[in-house]
């Protein structure tokens, strides 16, 4: 797992199991494959692995209900969405984020989109505050 996270990290695309093989000398492809297919609780892995090591206790959680414009009918989610940063209405997607902050350093926590005839943007707000805890963050 750590040596996965570390490859993700190091790859600045979309990362290949083959691709990211290259990065060691002793992991092959297929063991990155095998790993992958396993059933784990992939979210809470990485977490521990990369952001457990920043945040834990202190600092604060911000929320924040950002729309951002994207022009093209064919990806998922996209809807008219009131964009404060344009002042008007532009198709977009609307997203729900958690993040932790000192002060200085901000890391994402959770990350949901929002859908129009679905959950409301307090709903999944309260969805990310409670995945936030299950990940045992503290902030003050």
């Amino acid at each position: 797992m750590t040596l996965y996270s570390i490859a993700l990290l190091y790859r600045n695309t979309k990362a290949r199991c083959t691709e990211l093989a290259d990065c060691f000398d002793e992991v092959s492809h297929d063991q990155f494959t095998r790993l992958l297919h396993k059933p784990r609780p992939w979210q809470k892995l990485l977490w521990r692995t990369i952001g457990q090591a920043e945040v834990l206790r202190g600092g604060y959680l911000s929320l924040d209900d950002p729309a951002l414009d994207k022009f093209g009918s064919a990806i998922f989610g996209v809807h008219w969405v009131y964009c404060s940063r344009l002042q008007k209405v532009v198709p977009g997607l609307n997203l729900v984020v958690v993040l932790w902050t000192d002060g200085k350093r901000r890391l994402p926590i959770a990350i949901n989109l929002w859908q129009k005839g679905k959950k409301s943007k307090v709903e999944l707000a309260a969805q990310l505050l409670r995945r936030a805890h299950w990940l045992g963050v503290q902030p003050d």
